[in-house]
């Protein structure tokens, strides 16, 4: 696509040009319904900065796009079994709490949704082998449960891909999880927006945003939603009965056998 063809949104059909922002970025900006991604050239990046881009531009279109009172935190540590678990980025609102696993690859990949390591080729022929994201974040999705006394209907699984990989065999969707590429990030979360009720009320929305605010590892990001609740409640107390459900939080397999470091 050159910097002069029209793109289609993904959300609402409307077509616009790409433009280039202040950051060097190729963007792509909806001006009917605010869908918005942002897409670079990372020919000398690092494995760690390509990572962490991902991770900051599902923030940044989260932030720009939900309507709505969120909570978006990043890079949360959570305790799970004998161990703990990561989080990439975790929208908390009060339609549920939304978790999204990124994937900022390029090439090709393929997985089966129980299969226990998913396969990226490269041009040349290179392979890389990486733990099957869709498991990487249900276990992150349990902490969050477990740790929340949460019914799971109220967590969201999203793994989020790279444009600039093509997914060639993997489930685009199942029970509890939505694959797919980021620049339809926006559409799949707005999907599941509109079709929710309000499953938190406004004392537990806060209360979740306390909570988990303190399982940041990032010390400046934790201290900024921490101070934010620290008038609310001094301790962080979440009763079953804060949920009308029957949901079953309790069925997690702690053994998995996997040390849950971020690919």
């Amino acid at each position: 696509m050159g910097f002069n063809d029209l793109f289609q949104c993904e959300v609402c059909g409307h077509e616009f040009e790409e433009v280039i922002n202040e950051n060097g970025e190729l963007q792509f900006e909806c001006p009917k319904c605010g869908n918005f991604f942002i897409v670079k050239d990372w020919d000398d990046a690092s494995e760690e900065e390509i990572g962490a881009y991902g991770e900051d531009l599902i923030i940044r279109m989260l932030e720009r796009t939900v309507k709505g009172p969120k909570c978006i935190l990043h890079n949360l540590v959570l305790p799970i079994g004998s161990g703990t678990t990561e989080i990439d980025v975790m929208m908390i609102h009060r339609k549920g709490i939304f978790v999204f696993e990124s994937k900022n690859y390029s090439g090709w990949i393929f997985g089966s949704e129980n299969q226990k390591m998913w396969t990226q080729t490269l041009p040349g022929g290179y392979k890389n082998r990486f733990y099957n994201p869709i498991l990487q974040n249900k276990t992150h999705c349990d902490a969050i449960s477990l740790l929340a006394k949460m019914p799971k209907r109220c967590i969201l699984s999203y793994i989020v891909f790279s444009e600039r990989c093509k997914l060639k065999d993997v489930p685009k969707k199942g029970e509890n999880f939505k694959v797919f590429k980021r620049n339809k990030l926006i559409k799949k979360v707005k999907e599941d927006m509109d079709a929710r009720e309000i499953v938190f009320s406004d004392a537990l929305y806060e209360n979740l945003i306390y909570g988990f605010s303190k399982y940041q590892r990032d010390e400046e990001l934790k201290e900024k939603h921490y101070s934010r609740m620290a008038s609310w409640k001094d301790t962080w107390e979440i009763d079953d009965d804060d949920y009308d459900d029957d949901d079953d939080y309790d069925d997690y397999d702690y053994d998995d056998g996997y040390d849950d470091d971020d690919e």
